[in-house]
């Protein structure tokens, strides 16, 4: 018995083959713990890590602005509560955002989710706001501060407004976010 003669009729084909599994894909990969551990070191650092530069710096402005108004005020007290807030928060999303950004990245999360909304465009042109006021001398941060309070009513107000838009467009058969 001969052996066969290798040619292409002997050749396996590749529709006998099994299809190869995709190739994960690769591109922005983010450690989590990493983005955490830099936003620790330094406040707003995770989320430049995470390439959300505006949320990076209201993090910055509102840490470190806090600290300057608690050491020139007679009254820090809404700031004094600001200041591990920002700090922990800044944490918590770099953590958050380089999981989700990983997620997207593995195809485990939708890619409708925005890395980086324009709220925080929207908050960090609202800061330069009042700090350019304040320069002018046309707003006295210190005077102003008995108002805010009225920071937590307009927050809450927003969180009550997107936990019922969510709602209800999960009623509505939309999609659960």
């Amino acid at each position: 018995m001969s052996s066969p003669v290798p040619g292409p009729e002997n050749e396996p084909t590749t529709s006998s083959l099994p299809p190869l599994p995709p190739a994960p894909r690769r591109g922005l990969g983010r450690n989590p713990w990493v983005a955490a551990a830099l936003g620790f070191l330094f406040p707003g650092l995770g989320q430049i890590a995470n390439g959300q530069i505006s949320k990076a710096l209201v993090i910055f402005t509102v840490f470190f602005g806090s600290i300057t108004v608690i050491v020139n005020s007679e009254n820090p007290l809404p700031w004094v509560f600001l200041l591990p807030l920002s700090f922990f928060y800044g944490i918590v999303d770099a953590f958050r955002s380089a999981a989700a950004a990983e997620a997207r990245n593995q195809g485990v999360l939708d890619e409708e989710d925005a890395i980086e909304g324009p709220g925080w465009g929207i908050a960090l042109m609202g800061l330069g706001l009042l700090l350019l006021l304040h320069n002018l001398g046309w707003l006295n941060l210190a005077s102003a501060a008995r108002f805010w309070p009225l920071l937590l009513i307009v927050a809450g107000g927003a969180m009550l407004r997107n936990s019922l838009a969510k709602g209800q467009k999960d009623s509505n058969g939309g999609p659960a976010l």
